[in-house]
């Protein structure tokens, strides 16, 4: 049996359409490659309105293309507010994009701050030289967060 997509228009067995209890015949009216493809319009509309939201850039080292832009926790996650991804991006557009606890980073400057407890742009010049010159097992004192 086939069933006609109301996106794409072509004819398509009922094995591409997801289920939907709703609808009369139990299916979705757009078929699996339509409905992904119209998930991933929404999720870059919402991401791009976001990353305008939140200056457009990394509010660390400036870097503005939004495919390496991310949102970070300013805090760092809590049990709380655990979201990441798109789940994040929802939540903070529902919100009306709160800067309070919430910044854009590029990927770089998120997982420095995420891994070294702070951003490698922001750590002092002389230490990033001492770590290039130390022992690969003498690393420990070189990373500090200072505050």
């Amino acid at each position: 049996m086939t069933k006609v997509c109301s996106r794409c228009d072509q004819e398509k067995d009922l094995s591409l359409f997801a289920k939907r209890k709703r609808n009369k015949s139990g299916l979705n009216a757009r078929c699996l490659e339509c409905e992904k493809e119209r998930s991933l319009r929404g999720r870059i509309r919402r991401k791009l309105e976001g990353v305008e939201a939140y200056g457009g850039c990394c509010q660390c080292c400036g870097e503005d293309n939004p495919y390496f832009l991310t949102i970070d926790h300013i805090g760092g996650r809590s049990e709380i507010d655990d979201l990441h991804g798109e789940k994040l991006w929802r939540y903070l557009k529902k919100l009306g994009w709160p800067k309070d606890n919430y910044q854009l980073l590029c990927f770089n400057c998120n997982c420095g701050k995420a891994n070294f407890g702070i951003c490698p742009h922001k750590l002092e010049e002389n230490k990033y030289e001492r770590y290039r010159n130390t022992n690969k097992n003498d690393v420990g004192d070189v990373v500090q967060v200072s505050s």
